[in-house]
C-alpha cells in the first residue's frame, strides 16, 4: 500500500510522489507550491542541487534561518558597542579602571532565541476591550484590512500588560503563522490609517533588551537633535541606528 504523504496524509496512488529532502517521507507533487510545468521539468531532471521540502521541514529551516539572521544582527550591534567602548577607553579623559557592558556568548544566544520566538508576533496597541466581541474576531477584522491572507486563530491571541490610567487598554499580542507573515503585516500597517481602526497601531514584539536599547537610542537622538543638526532612527538590517537626515530626504 502506498505511503502517506507527509503533508496531507493521503494514501491515494493517483497523484505522483516524490520525497522530502529533509525527512525523506513521501510527498505529493500536488502538495507543493510548484506549477505543473515545474513538476514536469523536475521529473525529467536528475540535478542533486534541487531540494523539495515538506511543510514541517520548510518551517524548521525558516526558523533556523531567522535564528541565524538574529545572531548576525546581534553580533553587528555588539561589535558596534564594543568599538564605542574601546574608543571611550582610549580617550585621555577615560577612567583607568572602567567596567564594560559586554554581552557573553551565552546571553547573545539566549537573546537571539527569544527574538526568533517573537519574530512571528505583532502587537496591536489601543484595541478596546469589548465584552460583546471576542478579541480574535476584532484581530482578524484588523488583519483583513491590512492584508486578507493574514489570519490568526483564537489560541494565538492574548492580552498582555495592564490597562494604563484606565484610558489605554492592555496590549493585544498576535502570534501569526510565520515571521514572514509578521513582517508583511508590519510593512502594510499604514493601511489602517484610512479605516475605523485608524487609532490602532501595530508594532513588532521586542524583547526587553531591544526595548532598552531603543530607549537609549531615543535619548541619544534627543541629545543630538538639540545641537541643531537633525537626526532620525533608521532600521538597517532590522537593527535601529541613528542617522543624519539629509536635505530633501523622505522619511516615510
Amino acid at each position: 500500500m502506498p505511503e502517506n504523504c507527509c503533508n496531507c496524509l493521503d494514501r491515494s496512488s493517483k497523484f505522483p510522489l516524490t520525497k522530502c529532502s529533509g525527512c525523506q517521507r513521501c510527498l505529493h507533487y500536488r502538495c507543493t507550491d510548484m506549477s505543473e510545468e515545474e513538476v514536469t521539468l523536475l521529473q525529467h531532471t536528475k540535478s542533486k542541487n534541487i531540494h523539495i521540502l515538506c511543510k514541517n521541514c520548510g518551517s524548521s529551516l525558516a526558523q533556523i534561518s531567522e535564528l541565524r539572521k538574529n545572531l548576525l544582527d546581534m553580533q553587528a550591534l555588539f561589535e558596534a558597542r564594543l568599538v564605542a567602548v574601546e574608543t571611550a577607553l582610549s580617550s585621555p579623559t577615560a577612567l583607568k579602571s572602567p567596567t564594560t557592558d559586554s554581552t557573553s556568548s551565552e546571553q547573545m544566544i539566549q537573546e537571539s532565541v527569544e527574538r526568533t520566538i517573537r519574530a512571528s508576533n505583532v502587537i496591536l496597541v489601543n484595541v478596546p476591550v469589548n465584552p460583546g466581541v471576542d478579541d480574535v474576531t476584532v484581530a482578524n477584522e484588523i488583519l483583513n484590512l491590512v492584508d486578507p491572507i493574514a489570519v490568526v486563530s483564537s489560541e494565538n491571541v492574548m492580552r498582555i500588560g495592564k490597562a494604563r490610567a484606565n484610558k489605554y487598554p492592555p496590549l493585544l499580542k498576535l502570534k501569526l503563522k510565520s515571521p514572514e507573515m509578521a513582517r508583511l503585516v508590519l510593512h502594510k500597517k499604514s493601511a489602517l490609517s484610512s479605516t475605523k481602526f485608524s487609532k490602532i497601531f501595530i508594532r513588532d514584539d521586542k524583547t526587553p533588551q531591544q526595548l532598552s536599547h531603543l530607549k537609549e537610542l531615543r535619548a541619544e537622538l534627543d541629545r543630538r537633535n538639540s545641537t541643531g543638526v537633525k537626526f532620525t532612527i533608521k532600521y538597517v538590517h532590522n537593527v535601529p541606528r541613528i542617522t543624519e537626515i539629509q536635505p530633501g530626504q523622505n522619511l516615510n
